[in-house]
């Protein structure tokens, strides 16, 4: 879903979104949604050669507001890159800014300036990773 303006390349599979854009994605075989929104996407895509099949997702670039959900866990950033097929995003920070990381079991937010997410394990790797702080 998106707002603003969207370009479709079909030889290349690729599309590109422009404001308020929402892409949900459950993997083949999956169990989890996993729930993305920012203000520009671009997405590389394996498109079917006859309409009987579905496209399938093979990365996506996200920039602007990430904000990603999954589960318990909740992103903010300002860049995500996602590989569909290993299931890893990579989240980054502009400089002075942090990656954030909410998760509803653990209510001390994690934050750096690059996470790597595992969603295919649920496993996590920081780079630069801040002083965890808790509210009083």
């Amino acid at each position: 879903e998106w707002e603003g303006d969207l370009y479709l390349d079909r030889d290349e599979g690729t599309a590109v979104m422009t404001r308020q854009v929402r892409l949900r994605q459950l993997p083949p075989g999956g169990e989890e949604m996993t729930e993305l929104e920012c203000e520009r996407l671009t997405a590389q895509m394996i498109l079917p050669e006859d309409d009987e099949q579905q496209a399938e997702l093979r990365s996506a670039e996200a920039s602007g507001a990430v904000y990603v959900r999954r589960g318990t866990r909740q992103l903010i950033a300002d860049r995500l890159l996602y590989d569909a097929t290993s299931g890893v995003a990579e989240a980054t920070a502009a400089i002075g800014n942090a990656v954030t990381l909410f998760d509803a079991n653990n209510p001390t937010p994690l934050t750096g300036s690059l996470l790597r997410w595992d969603l295919v394990r649920d496993r996590l790797e920081w780079r630069d990773a801040g002083a965890p702080t808790t509210p009083r």
